[in-house]
């Protein structure tokens, strides 16, 4: 009887712990998404800037002629 209340005590911590990291899994999986979409932003804000300092460069050129 106390070897069987042992297996399922194991079991039942077992099924805890795999259902902890599932969980973690998953909020590490949407952690990284929305890594990503921040990426992707910061890619473009710095697209825009290059622009922008572009056309400035090109204004001042235009205003020191």
């Amino acid at each position: 009887m106390l070897l069987t209340d042992i297996v399922a005590k194991v079991l039942s911590w077992s099924g805890d712990v795999r259902g902890g990291i599932e969980a973690a899994m998953k909020e590490l999986d949407e952690l990284r998404r929305q890594l990503a979409l921040k990426n992707e932003e910061l890619q473009e804000l710095r697209t825009k800037l290059r622009e922008c300092e572009t056309l400035k460069a090109g204004y001042e050129k235009t205003l020191a002629d």
